[in-house]
């Protein structure tokens, strides 16, 4: 008799479980999903990984999760941690002191120019933007500032042309940009005659 009657008690306490599981898998698809902010692959890793990444990538190329520069700054070259990392506002050039840790100084790529700025023994270039200051960095050797400089720039060149992309995606604004392309006698140049 005990039997049927437990069996019908460890029925009734599963479906309670599977229909609160349901009912919290429903809610959860229903919540509005806010938008997670961007983190640079080292800042993903932990305090478990920051060692190994900080001793593999001592001044390695920019296509790894970040590398070591030299960072020009009141009180002379200090070594630090820099990331090109993605965002809403566009890519960014975070600057810290170590792997994973907050920047502390952040530079906007967007509408940058990067040049070779030479300083004696290092291989320095600048990160110039009109609205904000100049940073000025340098790497171990001439191949490293080489990538570095083409990361940067190519960055925010090809941010700028995603943006223009999503522009023209809308119809409206891509008959007033053929438009004014034509005005300018360039529509004929870039192949964007429509008929």
């Amino acid at each position: 008799a005990d039997g049927p009657a437990a069996l019908a008690v460890m029925a009734e306490a599963r479906r309670a479980e599977i229909q609160h599981a349901t009912e919290a898998v429903r809610a959860a698809r229903a919540a509005p999903h806010a938008p997670q902010p961007s983190q640079s692959f080292t800042a993903l890793v932990g305090d478990f990984l920051r060692p190994m990444v900080a001793a593999v990538a001592d001044d390695a190329a920019p296509d790894e999760p970040g590398g070591w520069l030299d960072v020009a700054l009141e009180r002379g070259w200090e070594r630090r941690w820099c990331a090109v990392v993605s965002g809403p506002h566009g890519p960014r050039l975070e600057i810290g002191k170590s792997p994973g840790a907050p920047p502390d100084d952040v530079a906007l790529l967007v509408g940058c120019e990067v040049e070779a700025a030479d300083d004696g023994d290092r291989f320095a270039f600048r990160v110039a933007h009109a609205h904000q200051r100049t940073r000025v960095l340098a790497a171990r050797n001439k191949d490293t500032r080489r990538q570095w400089a083409s990361t940067l720039s190519g960055a925010a060149r090809t941010h700028a042309a995603k943006a223009r992309e999503q522009d023209l995606a809308a119809p409206a604004a891509r008959r007033r940009l053929l438009a004014a392309e034509r005005r300018l006698g360039v529509a004929v140049e870039r192949g964007r005659v429509e008929d």
